[in-house]
């Protein structure tokens, strides 16, 4: 007895669609539903994707400010500190000049430290 074999090819087709807006093929569908679908899709789309672009320059901003107002408040306050450390030694409150220099000092070492590990 002789066995016959037998060679079987298998093909595949794959077809994958990526982006705000569904498949060209399925955006038909909805057409066959309401022939105002695939307008309120795209509406709807446009207005997400503005949205989207809104959100990501205002999160930019806030990633650009926010350090500089930090930054720029830790400068003030070590100032402001530093100042009425001078007032006091004026008025010769010495140990009160000195709480109020090291008070000044402090947010600037803790940002500086805080620099140092990022």
């Amino acid at each position: 007895m002789s066995e016959d074999k037998v060679l079987v090819e298998q093909q595949m087709k794959q077809e994958l669609y990526i982006g705000a807006l569904p498949h060209p093929d399925i955006l038909k569908g909805f057409k066959e539903i309401d022939e105002d679908f695939p307008n309120r899709i795209f509406t709807m789309t446009e207005k997400y994707v503005e949205a989207d672009i809104f959100e990501q320059k205002k999160r930019a901003w806030r990633n650009f400010i926010v350090p500089i107002l930090g930054q720029v408040f830790t400068f003030l306050l070590g100032l402001g500190g530093m100042g009425c450390g001078v007032l006091l030694a004026l008025k010769g409150m010495e140990a009160g000049a000195v709480a109020a220099i090291v008070a000044g000092f402090s947010p600037i070492l803790i940002q500086a430290i805080k620099s140092l590990k990022k």
